[in-house]
């Protein structure tokens, strides 16, 4: 009688937590986490414009001139989901005058556009030439189908993982693994790398009509990963 207290008082105190008492309820829980990595096959290119003068309009007229040549020298490449993503006028002004002196205008215009990863940076380079002052940034992504089917994947090893550890713990404990009850999802995406920018001393150099070595764009390959929580029954 002593020793079936001491067994029911140790029972009470295991089954405080809840991953316990499922065990006393008969089921199990395990999470299992999945991974696959995907080639990055498409370039997100954002790029600048910049001009000044010393009207509004006349920075207004430097800027559509030049945003005009860029944006049509992109057309020509057969770009994808090309737009404008920033415009800007700004005054500028020596702060070192009493009061403030207005010295000009500064306008600015950026793009956005995508393009297959191989034909970036010769894009990048043919587009110095032809209108734009900056190099703001280039990232990488999958196309959508190969990320719907590298997040099949994920999730179907998820799964596979999830019911290894299950299936290890329920032998271990000299039970029976049954049917899966509850499935929760929950896969987090990890975006591709961003790739270094080329310096604007070397924009210019291209501009300037200087030879240059053509920009080299190197994309790694991107991870998708997927976690998953399930609850089996156990017999």
């Amino acid at each position: 009688m002593i020793k079936f207290s001491a067994l029911l008082a140790l029972l009470l105190v295991v089954c405080a937590s809840a991953r316990q008492c499922d065990v006393a309820k008969n089921v199990i829980t395990s999470e299992g986490v999945g991974e696959r990595s995907l080639t990055s096959t498409i370039a997100v290119v954002r790029l600048g414009v910049e001009a000044q003068a010393k009207t509004a309009i006349g920075a207004q007229t430097k800027i559509a001139a030049a945003s005009n040549k860029l944006v049509a020298f992109l057309k020509s490449r057969n770009v994808q989901k090309l737009q404008t993503t920033g415009v800007s006028l700004d005054p500028q002004y020596n702060y070192s005058a009493t009061p403030r002196q207005l010295i000009g205008y500064s306008a600015s215009n950026s793009v956005s556009f995508e393009v297959a990863v191989g034909k970036a940076g010769a894009i990048m380079d043919g587009a110095v030439r032809n209108g734009a002052t900056a190099i703001n940034d280039v990232s990488f992504k999958a196309t959508p189908a190969a990320t719907a089917t590298a997040r099949r994947q994920a999730l179907a090893d998820a799964v596979k993982n999830a019911e290894k550890e299950a299936r290890g713990v329920a032998t271990a404990a000299r039970r029976s693994l049954g049917r899966a009850s509850v499935i929760n999802i929950n896969d987090s995406f990890s975006p591709g790398p961003v790739a270094a920018r080329r310096a604007f001393s070397g924009a210019k150099s291209i501009a300037a009509g200087a030879p240059a070595p053509p920009t080299q764009i190197v994309a790694r390959d991107q991870v998708i990963r997927a976690r998953v929580t399930i609850t089996y029954a156990l017999f």
